[in-house]
């Protein structure tokens, strides 16, 4: 597959040198990434709620434990990596981590090893982009909801391993399991939760945004159940479709603490498709149902009518019978006269 990564959020450079800001272009140009470039502390901090990059590429000078701080609450704690440009010292780099940089650049920049940096730390997003596009074309091929429930849960297993998802979908206040996947998958397909009795499915359908429970026994949000007395983490995801939540995408997990803010994201893009692919599904059954009330209200006027003109025929019948034995009883008269 050939991933467009012109499609991802930018990398933003905060770079105050226009020379190494070149360097730097001219070295991730190859891998035709989103370029946001800044030339000072100020201007990163003023962009960052719009551009939402993925990655943060800072001088040694401006990457302060301040700016990092603020840079970060800048996109709401949402994941977002600080690779720091510092000498090739051993003293440089350990300030640079303990500021809170993600990862260090080494100055001078090579090339080549700048490229393979970044394409290793793009891996896990292209292995999403990949599932992702591959899903799509999936979903789109079925119009039934629980086939697009157990392709997308097919695709949750393969990018996040030792868990086990289900797809929860709302009828009439109640979220029953429609397919369940993994470990002791058996106990939740199937079965109806009241929303109301589940603090996760109500702060979601809330908020309409995911909830990780790193320990679900530390939780009041938990509530306990036999089906799930095995979890020790949680991941739930909501599934919205103009502003209405259809359902949720729940990962459980034995291990304690194993879901992530980036698992939380993948998630969300998953749950967007099953959204549509849902709706999609819906739709044609609605539409199916509806033909089908027609096929049957037109079966039924084609008996009425039917009826009725079997009915109209034996009253013709009837008549014509009828008028027969008048005109010879009128016969018979008339000679009895003559």
């Amino acid at each position: 597959m050939i991933y467009d990564l012109s499609t991802l959020p930018p990398v933003m450079l905060v770079i105050t040198s226009p020379g190494v800001r070149r360097d730097i272009e001219d070295a991730l140009e190859p891998l035709e990434l989103n370029i946001y470039a800044c030339a000072d502390a100020d201007e990163a901090l003023s962009a960052l709620p719009e551009q939402q990059p993925f990655w943060l590429i800072v001088d040694a000078r401006i990457g302060t434990e301040a700016f990092i701080q603020q840079a970060r609450d800048r996109v709401q704690g949402r994941d977002m990596r600080i690779l720091m440009l510092v000498p090739h010292d051993a003293a440089s780099i350990d300030a640079a981590l303990a500021n809170g940089a993600t990862d260090c650049i080494l100055l001078p920049v090579h090339h080549e090893l700048l490229r393979h940096q970044v394409e290793q730390m793009l891996q896990p997003m292209l292995s999403l982009q990949a599932v992702l596009h591959n899903g799509a074309t999936a979903l789109n091929s079925t119009l039934d909801e629980k086939q697009v429930a157990h392709r997308i849960l097919a695709r949750v297993q393969r990018l996040i391993p030792d868990c086990s998802p289900n797809v929860v979908l709302i009828d009439q206040e109640q979220g029953r399991v429609i397919e369940a996947l993994g470990e002791h998958s058996d106990r939740l397909l199937g079965t109806d939760w009241p929303i109301e009795a589940f603090p996760t499915f109500k702060q979601m359908i809330r908020l309409r945004q995911p909830i990780i429970i790193p320990r679900v026994a530390d939780s009041p949000l938990w509530k306990q159940h036999q089906e799930t007395d095995w979890v020790h983490s949680y991941l739930g995801v909501p599934i919205v479709m103009d502003e209405d939540v259809m359902g949720f995408i729940s990962l459980n997990s034995s291990q304690p603490a194993y879901f992530t803010p980036d698992h939380a994201a993948a998630m969300t893009a998953f749950a967007n498709q099953a959204a549509v692919a849902i709706q999609n599904a819906r739709l044609f059954e609605r539409v199916r149902r509806h033909a089908d009330e027609l096929e049957e209200r037109v079966n039924q006027r084609t008996a009425e009518l039917s009826e009725t003109v079997d009915k109209l025929h034996d009253e013709i019948v009837e008549r014509r019978l009828v008028e027969k034995a008048i005109e010879a009883d009128r016969n018979l008269l008339r000679t009895l006269i003559d």
